[in-house]
């Protein structure tokens, strides 16, 4: 991927930290920990991770602070739901509840919860973990699990 940008021009500075974006009505740059750099376009890769400090420990949470749900999108107290980048999902190769934040099963968890809340009885059987992006000629995709 890295390759595929240089090739086509694209600037890539990681290991930086975003401080500041340049520009009034449109980006014209940013400037990082490391230097100043004109731009037309910037992405920012941050990292996902479950923003649920808040809870204290009232909800059953993996180690990295992902509520724990069931196929229903149940936490562990009763009538309290979640999905999204803050719970886990059902992962169908590994056969256990893990963190995968990816928005097509955040939107699927959230349909299935919403069923259930109008009284419905539906479960979300799992996913495979799959994703997929396209970038300039170079497409890429991902399943299954990773060695950590």
């Amino acid at each position: 991927m890295e390759e595929e940008l240089i090739k086509n021009n694209v600037l890539l500075h990681t290991d930086e930290f975003a401080k500041s974006l340049i520009g009034k009505e449109k980006v014209e740059g940013i400037i990082t920990n490391k230097s100043e750099y004109k731009a037309d376009l910037v992405i920012l890769s941050t990292g996902i991770k479950p923003a649920t400090e808040f809870l204290e420990d009232q909800l059953e949470t993996l180690k990295n602070g992902a509520i724990i749900v069931n196929e229903y999108g149940e936490t562990s107290v009763k009538n309290i739901f979640s999905a999204g980048d803050c719970a886990t999902i059902y992962n169908l190769v590994s056969k256990k509840n893990d963190y995968i934040p990816l928005a097509t099963t955040a939107n699927k968890l959230g349909k299935v919860i919403g069923e259930n809340l109008a009284g419905r009885h539906v479960a979300f059987k799992g996913t495979l973990g799959s994703a997929s992006i396209k970038v300039l000629s170079l497409e890429a995709a991902r399943a299954g699990l990773t060695e950590e």
